[in-house]
Order: structure tokens, then C-alpha cells, then sequence
């Protein structure tokens, strides 16, 4: 499926119109573009290798679920589902760079009352 076939199908969606076969393929495509954008993220830094899965489902699963947001402002997303599912998934990837930093703050601190108490 090509960028301009998941458009109408997202379109179709937002309309109410689409069938389950027209959202199970915009749901494929979704995860597999997004898994592209999560590997540049790894290939730049921004995201490890065991996380690439995990964010292209979010990010498919976000898009999806806020389908309605797609065309309400297309100055902001551009007009293509691409574009709009590009913004999500670095979206996502930040998420998850906070997340991991929350957590690495969390197991230093833990360590560090550790330490105090010996």
C-alpha cells in the first residue's frame, strides 16, 4: 500500500464509512511505517533496538484512535497519513525517552537509599 492509498482509507475512517478489512489494512500499514520512523530514531540515538515494536504499535494504535485529529488541522500535519503518522511516532519515541529517564531517576534514587541504609 502506498502513502496516497492510506490517506483515503484514513479518510474513509474519519468518515465513519470504513469497513474492518479498510482499517485492518490501514492498521498494517500504520505499524510498518511507524517502524520505519522508530529504526531512524535507533540509528540516531533516540530510541533502543528493543523498543522499535513497542512504539510502532503506539504510535499505529494513537493515530488510529485519534483519527479525527487528522484532518482538523492540515497546516499542522500535512495532508498525507504519512506525515501525520510521522508526528505521532516521534511523538512516541519522546514518550519513551522521558519514560526511561523517569526511570532511570527512580533506580538512583532507590540505589541511593540503598546505600544509606547499609
Amino acid at each position: 500500500m502506498d502513502n496516497a492509498t492510506a490517506t483515503y482509507l484514513a479518510t474513509k475512517v474519519l468518515l465513519g464509512i470504513a469497513t474492518e478489512e479498510d482499517r485492518n489494512q490501514l492498521a498494517a500499514y500504520s505499524v510498518e511505517e511507524a517502524k520505519k520512523v522508530a529504526k531512524w530514531c535507533v540509528k540516531n540515538g533516540r530510541l533502543p533496538q528493543a523498543d522499535v515494536n513497542d512504539v510502532a504499535q503506539d504510535a499505529a494504535i494513537r493515530a488510529i484512535s485519534h483519527v479525527w485529529s487528522f484532518r482538523l488541522n492540515p497546516r499542522q500535519y500535512g495532508t498525507s497519513w504519512g506525515t501525520y503518522l510521522n508526528a505521532i511516532t516521534r511523538r512516541v519515541v519522546a514518550d519513551y525517552g522521558r519514560r526511561a529517564q523517569r526511570e532511570q531517576q527512580t533506580l538512583a534514587t532507590l540505589a541511593g537509599e540503598l546505600e544509606d541504609e547499609d
